[in-house]
């Protein structure tokens, strides 16, 4: 109440809904933030996320990819759990197949505009599907978009980006904290640190490449 940030729908907030969520969360941006087209990305990520803004800025540039992305760490070949009481657990009937089509984690995902807009489209024509991220690859698939893998510079893992560290002077982002507190200990520090360049981001990550 006091600044208006919450959107509310007509369903349950329980987690085999987080598609019915995502959904909701796409129409209020296509809806009110796109229609002044100065909107160029959306970036959906949990609360329990570490983001480095100056990092994400960065591989942004670096990117270059205005439009068609979608972007985030990729899963490329997984597929149903068939394991009763598994928290994932999918019936043949629930999904006939043996694999999903390539998808984003749903811990953080990157999207351009025109993605964002077309993924909300697309979702009012998709049969529903209660794992968001695998069901924003099954729309990503429909539409011919590829997503674009981050990998490790935006693990869905638990891996604490201290921005002093060498390995993680290019971490974006990374997940599952047991501690919101040590969400906020990192967000401080990278209040500290200064902002990487496209050059320097760039420098750093073919440098990282040529390694591999």
């Amino acid at each position: 109440e006091s600044h208006h940030d919450i959107l509310q729908a007509n369903f349950v907030d329980a987690y085999y809904n987080n598609t019915y969520k995502m959904m909701m969360g796409l129409k209020y941006v296509t809806d009110q933030c796109l229609t002044n087209n100065k909107t160029s990305y959306l970036l959906v990520i949990d609360g329990d996320y570490a983001l480095n803004v100056y990092n994400l800025e960065a591989y942004i540039r670096y990117i270059n990819k205005p439009t068609g992305l979608y972007c985030g760490q990729t899963w490329w070949n997984s597929g149903p759990y068939r394991i009763p009481y598994h928290k994932h657990y999918l019936t043949i009937s629930d999904y006939p197949y043996s694999a999903f089509p390539p998808y984003v984690t749903g811990g953080a995902m990157l999207l351009s505009a025109d993605v964002v807009e077309k993924f909300y489209i697309t979702s009012q024509y998709t049969k529903y599907f209660p794992f968001d991220d695998v069901f924003y690859g099954m729309l990503a698939k429909k539409l011919g978009i590829v997503p674009t893998d981050m990998g490790d510079l935006l693990p869905s893992y638990h891996n604490v980006p201290q921005p002093t560290d060498s390995k993680n002077v290019m971490t974006v982002g990374s997940h599952r904290f047991g501690d919101l507190y040590d969400v906020e200990h990192i967000y401080l520090q990278y209040g500290q640190e200064q902002y990487m360049s496209s050059n320097d981001f760039s420098a750093h990550y073919n440098k990282e490449i040529n390694k591999s």
